[in-house]
């Protein structure tokens, strides 16, 4: 399905628009208009490339819950946030009181950049994808190659494979099939150096020997 993109500014105006790229996970999208059919008094923001602090006070502009042009504002409560449905991405989180409709709303500082992009809230905080994402994404535009859309929706940790067997993460018939080598855990005996009895570090997967700092 095409749909027919406009542009609606502060007084008015609208201005059919392209869409140049789109990001469903984040939910925003790089839309093309004539300049020259925008009102001759409209301005943009400037994106900066700088790491945001907690407690630092922003801005968002938006159509928070439908409602055009709402200023909202609030603080920077942790640059290194978590969201469950996009774990590769480090937010910006935020105590804007934001809703539905806000999604690719530019989060800005008290100078005016934008230093983020509204992306997903929750009865409590808010999230911003950082300025560096949307860099990356016209970075990858301007030599024309497409950015890349979301990530994979896992972290992942360092552990070792008794305590992955423990924790169900790793069967210990598919460890076996690995070639995987476990030493017998003794709970009451904690180990004293890697070569005395309990929960030994696996030594070799696949038939190959792991090097030392990865045990």
């Amino acid at each position: 399905m095409v749909l027919d993109l406009e542009i609606r500014f502060h007084d008015g105006t609208v201005v059919p628009a392209e869409r140049v790229f789109a990001d469903p996970l984040h939910d925003f999208a790089f839309l093309r208009f004539d300049r020259k059919k925008a009102p001759p008094d409209v301005t943009s923001l400037p994106l900066v490339l700088r790491a945001a602090q907690v407690g630092e006070e922003v801005r968002m502009i938006g159509n928070n819950g439908g409602l055009a042009a709402t200023l909202l504002g609030g603080t920077i409560s942790n640059v290194d946030a978590f969201w469950d449905q996009d774990p590769g991405v480090n937010y910006l989180q935020t105590s804007i009181a934001s809703a539905g409709g806000s999604s690719g709303s530019p989060v800005v500082d008290t100078r005016g950049h934008a230093i983020g992009m509204q992306a997903a809230h929750d009865e409590h905080t808010s999230y911003a994808l950082p300025s560096e994402y949307l860099w990356q994404a016209l970075k990858h535009l301007s030599v024309g190659t497409p950015p890349p859309r979301g990530t994979i929706g896992l972290r992942v940790r360092r552990t070792d494979v008794p305590e992955a067997i423990a924790s169900g993460a790793l069967g210990a018939d598919l460890a076996r099939q690995l070639h995987w080598t476990v030493a017998a855990a003794d709970a009451n005996d904690p180990p004293r150096s890697r070569s005395s009895r309990g929960w030994s570090p696996t030594r070799r997967a696949m038939g190959e020997r792991i090097p030392e700092k990865w045990c």
